[in-house]
């Protein structure tokens, strides 16, 4: 995954953002900002001004809440449907692989569930996903997005077992 420096783009990469905060937050849901910050900005001690802290600040405490209840109500930060497909597309590749990160940061070597397992490895090819330019139907993404939403509130129910679970 790469690092984002303070010099690039935070618009461009928001879906990468929030799946990270989702991964770390799977993982544990008591992780705080300033380990995600930590993790996602290694390089860097202020990766973004005031404004655009506060607002991520404030995406972490929504997406914790939203995940510490399993109420399903747990939403990736996608583009919105207006949105061309291949952009859309092109924002839950980057989602997933943020969301790996986000979760590999603290899970270490897990030993999952054969469910979570395939999951994680349809998380991968999501993340290598990519839209044709020339298509306007959208119900397959709608699918995948959708299979998305659902495999994390799995993957964080399965994290919320025993730690036993964890290979030492």
């Amino acid at each position: 995954m790469r690092h984002l420096t303070a010099s690039d783009s935070l618009d461009a990469s928001v879906a990468e953002l929030h799946g990270a905060m989702t991964g770390l937050l799977c993982a544990d849901i008591h992780s705080t900002f300033e380990q995600w910050v930590a993790a996602f900005f290694p390089d860097t001690e202020v990766p973004f001004d005031q404004g655009a802290a506060a607002s991520l600040r404030t995406l972490f405490a929504t997406t914790q809440q939203g995940l510490a209840t399993g109420d399903l109500d747990f939403e990736p930060l996608l583009p919105d449907d207006e949105e061309p497909l291949s952009e859309r597309a092109e924002a839950l590749g980057h989602w997933c692989l943020g969301f790996l990160f986000g979760l590999g940061q603290t899970t270490g070597q897990r030993a999952w569930s054969s469910e979570s397992e395939e999951l994680l490895k349809d998380f991968a090819d999501i993340s290598r996903l990519e839209a044709a330019e020339d298509t306007d139907d959208d119900n397959d993404f709608v699918e995948i997005a959708e299979f998305v939403r659902i495999g994390v509130q799995l993957i964080r129910h399965e994290c919320e077992g025993p730690a036993s679970a964890r290979i030492h």
